[in-house]
């Protein structure tokens, strides 16, 4: 099955100090792939970063490394294609409040995954594996308990930028 293009919502950043103007939009896109047996969601931020001040006026793109997070069939309570023709959305449904904490955009026990209109044949084709994987592993007993699921990244890590400090050096360059 091919992944299926996503974006997930996060919120920007607008700071006003003094003479000084930050805005920060963040976008967070992904790909989620079914294995067959996990499945696989992996997402990047990309931060546009505006600022202007009397001292400069700059316009950076910092683009995050990715993160990724395996998904197993026994914690999810279903999946559902929603919003119809205008917004639509895979779904995730989990079986614990907290499963989804670590990705941005989710809300307790839910990860909305929006798509584009184009991708939802495909994204109807994965919802139905997925509830099949789901009604496999309901079926098997289970010992393991509830955690939320930690992203995981294979990209060394990047020092945190400030952005409202123009001390702070930026990554991107």
């Amino acid at each position: 099955m091919e992944p299926l293009p996503f974006r997930l919502p996060a919120p920007g950043l607008d700071d006003v100090s003094g003479l000084a103007v930050v805005s920060v939009t963040v976008r967070v896109e992904g790909l989620a792939h079914w294995t067959g047996e996990v499945l696989v969601l992996e997402w990047a931020e990309t931060h546009h970063v505006d600022e202007v001040s009397f001292q400069k006026v700059r316009s950076d793109v910092v683009v995050q490394p990715s993160l990724t997070v395996d998904v197993p069939p026994a914690v999810l309570a279903g999946v559902e294609v929603t919003g119809g023709w205008w917004r639509p959305r895979l779904e995730l449904r989990g079986r614990y409040l907290d499963l989804f904490v670590h990705i941005p955009g989710s809300r307790p026990g839910r990860l909305p995954l929006r798509i584009a209109r184009r991708d939802r044949a495909l994204a109807r084709q994965l919802a139905a594996e997925l509830n099949q994987a789901i009604g496999r592993a309901a079926a098997l007993p289970s010992d393991s308990p509830a955690a939320a699921l930690e992203p995981s990244n294979s990209q060394p890590d990047l020092p945190a930028v400030d952005y409202a400090d123009p001390t702070t050096p930026n990554p991107a360059g």
